[in-house]
């Protein structure tokens, strides 16, 4: 549990696969003592025929229950490395908020781009500004683009986000193209 505590602290993936590892080593630590117990009480039982088969039958029931920790921190390590998505629930909840920050300025449409590696994720967001949209300035678009990322990275404070304004939708249509 502690090392569970300081896995989701430090977001370290290291910590968190070795506290998934205590944890199998506990059930194993567990299935052992469940062994030598059930072979204690029916050593002198009708049942004393499955004394051979106790410790492989907890091994095989074991190593099927923990089997899937290994395979999720593979797939997730896997996703990691080749720049897959981060879940679907964090992918949302990203949308959600720009979606939400976006409201109070011209959105005529958008596309988002977000990948993760390791514990940071990284946003790219294609804004096709629509075509009446009067530009005051650069400083205008550094502003929007602060507002957005303030908003974002307070729940994701391991986030890079990249806003490319355009007018375009050809150019920021290719750019997605491109990247699929």
């Amino acid at each position: 549990m502690i090392q569970k505590k300081i896995a989701e602290k430090t977001r370290s993936l290291m910590i968190e696969v070795d506290a998934k590892n205590w944890l199998v080593n506990g059930l194993v630590s567990l299935s052992v003592g469940i062994a030598f117990t059930v072979i204690i009480f029916i050593k002198n039982t009708p049942l004393s025929w499955f004394i051979p088969y106790a410790d492989s039958t907890l091994v095989i029931i074991i190593v099927l229950i923990t089997i899937p920790v290994p395979i999720k921190v593979i797939i997730q390590s896997l996703k990691q490395l080749l720049l897959a998505s981060p879940s679907t629930n964090i992918q949302q909840n990203i949308t959600h908020l720009f979606e939400t920050v976006a409201k109070s300025f011209l959105l005529e449409n958008y596309w988002l781009r977000i990948t993760q590696i390791g514990n940071t994720i990284f946003v790219s967001i294609y804004w096709l500004l629509p075509g009446e949209y009067n530009l005051k300035g650069i400083e205008e678009l550094d502003n929007i683009r602060e507002e957005i990322s303030q908003v974002i990275c307070q729940q994701y404070p391991d986030l890079m986000i990249d806003i490319v304004f355009t007018k375009s939708s050809k150019w920021a249509e290719d750019i997605i193209l491109r990247e699929k």
